[in-house]
């Protein structure tokens, strides 16, 4: 583990931060599994501050994480990337950006066939964007990318919101982490725009899950931006949503270019009724367990891993949680379900149950 730390260390020092976003500077790191924190100046034990990747306070001072799963898997350049990501949360709350995302406002997000359907148009569109070295064709791509988000935003309404917070927050980041990368090993940047062009342009769990395809397509719409000349408000204090940046930009076209987007129907319905399966499916393989525990209270969600929950009517699974009843916190470190107490708070809960 410390001999990967120093190497992604050394990678880390060729990269000016400034140059990937203005103002941004470099906070400490640290690797950790599950047994042991390695930082720049020494190893503690693992313990309950250290979950998940991402940027906490430690000893006062914003610090980047990331577990490694397998030492013998770790791509060095890549892992520096992933870094620089971490380390660009750090920078986001240090500039005090009040742009900020209700993770469970995720759960509340609708399962609207008709805005998935033109979600699909739209990333196609976006992906054609990037894709293309025609700067004319470029403008065309984004800007029909415009009008169709604009028609979805008639369909969701309000919760629209969270897609611009999410797009926002993680692909801010993720573009630093993806121009790391880029100059680290061109090739490897290559290979990962490539995989996240075609995740983006199918029909598969991404169209659906919004969270985790908004760090890739916020990341596209700042490169595709720079690209085209449009300002991105560098300065984070100002709280500027990228996607206002984007669609106030003066395309001069009426309209953008027609694709032929090969959406295909039977394709589309299999893989959503694989995707509400899937959640159904975690949530009864803890329900129906024959010895499952329920803890019965008045808690608080307070802890989560945002990338593992989903819910299905007033159930949500999670990968793991904590929750707080007065002043007593109890962590649930596998998975379980919380049963919704109050809709407008998902993180109230009256009933939290634990399967083996």
């Amino acid at each position: 583990m410390i001999d990967i730390y120093n190497k992604v260390s050394k990678k880390i020092e060729l990269i000016d931060f400034d140059e990937l976003w203005k103002g941004f500077e470099k906070t400490d790191f640290a690797l950790y599994d599950d047994k042991i924190v390695v930082m720049k100046d020494k190893e503690i034990p693992v313990d309950d501050r250290f979950i998940g990747n991402t940027a906490i306070e430690y000893e006062e001072e914003l610090l980047a994480i990331w577990k490694i799963h397998d030492k013998e898997e770790v791509d060095i350049d890549r892992m520096a990337s992933l870094i620089v990501h971490e380390m660009f949360h750090a920078f986001q709350y240090s500039s005090k950006l009040k742009i900020t995302v209700n993770d469970f406002d995720k759960l509340k997000y609708p399962l609207n066939k008709d805005n998935y359907r033109l979600l699909y148009e739209e990333r196609r569109y976006l992906v054609n964007a990037f894709k293309t070295d025609n700067i004319e064709e470029k403008r065309h791509y984004l800007k029909k990318y415009i009008d169709i988000r604009n028609s979805r935003k008639k369909i969701i309404k309000g919760i629209f919101n969270y897609e611009i917070q999410m797009e926002t927050l993680e692909g801010q980041a993720t573009a630093v982490e993806l121009k790391t990368l880029k100059l680290l090993s061109r090739q490897k940047y290559e290979k990962e725009v490539s995989y996240i062009c075609e995740l983006l342009s199918c029909i598969n769990e991404k169209l659906f899950d919004i969270r985790r395809a908004s760090y890739l397509t916020g990341a596209l719409l700042i490169l595709i931006a720079e690209e085209l000349g449009i300002k991105i408000e560098q300065d984070l204090s100002k709280s500027v949503y990228l996607y206002n940046d984007i669609s106030k930009f003066d395309y001069n076209i009426e309209k953008g270019i027609k694709l032929d987007t090969g959406f295909d129907e039977a394709e589309f319905k299999k893989e959503y009724d694989n995707y509400v399966n899937e959640i159904k499916n975690k949530i009864d393989s803890i329900l129906n367990q024959d010895n499952a525990k329920t803890i019965t209270g008045k808690f608080k969600i307070v802890l989560y891993d945002p990338m593992n929950m989903a819910r299905y009517n007033k159930y949500i699974y999670h990968s793991l949680v904590a929750v707080k009843e007065g002043k007593e916190v109890t962590t649930i470190k596998k998975p379980c379900v919380t049963i919704i107490s109050d809709k407008d708070d998902y993180r109230n809960c009256e009933n939290i149950i634990m399967g083996e």
